[in-house]
């Protein structure tokens, strides 16, 4: 075989099982890019199970195209994002036009052929809002082609399309493309549609038939509709719709109804109540109606088989609570996209909506907090996170600097007193909290935290999950003794101390696998104490010293002398020590002891 063909061959050539868990761990992206190999490489690529989280698909003056996928849930990772756009505004050609839409519906379709795709939110938007009449006509132009050729990519799979949540909007759309899209989706795994393209009513007098909405479970219509369309909604457990005008037979057949189903859970209608004088209230009152704290009018009705509550609520009422009054699956789903600031904003509307916010999770990937004459937060984060379905909030990395920089004598006292208001209101915050955070890398430092803010900081972290702790600022070894009682101190796997130090905290060290430290000199007594611990250590790794080694003669040198040390080629020496269980290596050169675990 040839050096080329073996190439080509090399990820083919090898076992299955390593194959399906090497894709495991490949992004949508490589896999676009591996596919294009061969003929065998694509073929294996479209096998291959594929989970995203969510793809949507907008078409408008340009097509474009976004997923985000977990590319290793049981660490927490986050998504990748990749945006494909075919722009067609502009002085195009008709051909040129459905070469770009050609183009973009056959990406889309190279996505969906795989058999093993699970997707769990699908988005397709198609619609424009272009204003200007030179461009008007070639978008719709463009979006009648792309449409056809999504219908016929859509038409030709030869599978049903795994998705949990999908999600319709755009004015462009008609009931036979919402045929050909529903249609190829599994029934028995879809469990909601969102629809937020405005479409009259009949439109779904044209789907009702679909087994994809006889048996979807939760149903949304988020624009007015000039009726209810009880076609598509007599067999879903939830669902929640706006109706422009709601006559009395409807409103009583949807009672009937309701009371007799098995699956019913909970429906929402919005109308406006003075429509419906002045059979509404009469309902309310011919059946005992009972006024809530909310404003709203309560009645309870039986059934031959079960009991329901029917609420009436006033306007202001329906507003404010109209996100809470979503089921909780659509609000989880639209938090994933929401960024911090929105989020924040969004928590001011009610104590409700605190609560809401304050318990849907959320992923920083960056979290600094940095005090001095004044007090900054920086953050970064990623917009969907999910572990199988969904995970616990956490942060990357947070990073937490309280220091006093100011050298002007006139404000160095009142930027004191302004730090150390802000260190009592931050300790007072983090040890009313109810629950522990969820860190991975954590950095604390300044010249105003002393031992025991150290000890506040460092306890409010969940030790399970914390991974490195780098400590910065002015500390002696004993202040560092002081937290190694720590359950955060003893389970971290890493430790760096990167200002420098009058001792080895040993105390701090001693159950650390990876550490870094700046130490002003090691003692003879100090540097034998570690070699011998390190021996005898089983999780130990890696610890690494910044040190003078002219602070260390003569007896560094000696110890090198004594165990045989072999020189480098960058100049340090190195020394190889057996111990009863294991093998660890010792290398020093002009500043740093390096010790290594080898067996």
């Amino acid at each position: 075989m040839s050096q080329s063909s073996r190439n080509k061959n090399l990820l083919l050539s090898t076992p299955y099982v390593f194959q399906r868990q090497l894709f495991d761990f490949l992004c949508l992206e490589t896999r676009l890019m591996l596919r294009k190999c061969s003929k065998r490489c694509e073929l294996l690529v479209d096998y291959m199970p594929l989970t995203l989280d969510s793809l949507d698909i907008k078409a408008s003056t340009s097509v474009t195209i976004k997923y985000c996928e977990s590319k290793n849930r049981t660490n927490d990772k986050l998504v990748n994002l990749y945006i494909a756009d075919f722009f067609c505004c502009g002085e195009k050609k008709e051909d040129v036009t459905d070469c770009v839409a050609t183009k973009a519906a056959n990406e889309i379709g190279i996505i969906l052929s795989n058999p093993n795709l699970k997707i769990g939110l699908l988005g397709l938007t198609v619609g424009h809002e272009v204003r200007n009449i030179q461009y008007k006509e070639k978008v719709e132009s463009f979006l009648s082609i792309f449409l056809k050729h999504l219908k016929l990519m859509l038409s030709s799979l030869s599978h049903q399309i795994n998705v949990q949540c999908l999600f319709l909007e755009g004015n462009s759309t008609t009931p036979e493309n919402y045929c050909v899209l529903l249609s190829c989706l599994k029934p028995e795994k879809l469990k909601s549609i969102i629809f937020l393209a405005e479409t009259p009513s009949d439109t779904f007098h044209k789907i009702a038939h679909l087994e994809q909405i006889k048996r979807v479970s939760t149903i949304d219509i988020l624009y007015t509709l000039d009726r209810v369309p009880f076609e598509i909604l007599s067999n879903t457990s939830m669902f929640r719709i706006f109706v422009e005008n709601f006559s009395e037979p409807e409103f009583n057949r949807i009672v009937e109804h309701h009371l007799q189903r098995d699956n019913f859970m909970f429906c929402r209608i919005h109308f406006n109540k003075s429509d419906m004088e002045p059979w509404i209230t009469d309902f309310l009152i011919k059946n005992a109606a009972v006024k809530t704290d909310w404003g709203s009018m309560t009645v309870t009705l039986d059934g031959p088989k079960f009991k329901n509550t029917i609420s009436t609520m006033p306007q202001n009422s329906r507003n404010k609570n109209l996100l809470l009054s979503t089921p909780y699956l659509f609000q989880r789903q639209l938090y994933d996209f929401l960024c911090l600031e929105t989020r924040l904003n969004l928590r001011k509307c009610s104590k409700r909506c605190q609560s809401l916010v304050d318990n849907m999770p959320l992923t920083l990937d960056f979290l600094a907090i940095k005090a001095s004459s004044y007090v900054n937060i920086k953050y970064s984060e990623s917009k969907i996170h999910t572990e199988d379905e969904y995970v616990s909030s956490y942060i990357a990395i947070l990073i937490l600097c309280v220091a006093n920089e100011v050298r002007n004598i006139q404000y160095k006292e009142k930027v004191g007193s302004l730090l150390a208001i802000f260190l009592k209101h931050l300790k007072s915050i983090i040890s009313s909290l109810p629950h522990q955070i969820n860190v991975q890398h954590f950095s604390l430092g300044g010249n105003l935290l002393t031992p025991e803010n150290y000890c506040e900081l460092l306890s409010s972290l969940k030790s399970e999950k914390l991974e490195s702790i780098s400590l910065f600022g002015e500390r002696t070894g004993d202040s560092l003794d002081k937290i190694a009682h720590l359950e955060q101190i003893k389970r971290v796997p890493s430790i760096e101390i990167r200002h420098v130090v009058d001792r080895i905290p040993f105390d701090m060290l001693s159950n650390t696998p990876n550490y870094l430290i700046n130490v002003r000199n090691i003692s003879e007594l100090e540097f034998i104490r570690i070699v011998e611990h390190h021996l005898q250590r089983d999780n130990f790794e890696m610890g690494r010293f910044c040190v003078m080694k002219s602070d260390m003669e003569p007896w560094i040198t000696d110890f090198l002398v004594k165990n045989a040390a072999v020189n480098k080629d960058d100049g340090s020496m190195t020394v190889t020590l057996e111990g009863p269980k294991f093998k660890n290596t010792v290398n020093v050169d002009d500043e740093w002891i390096v010790f290594r675990r080898m067996i």
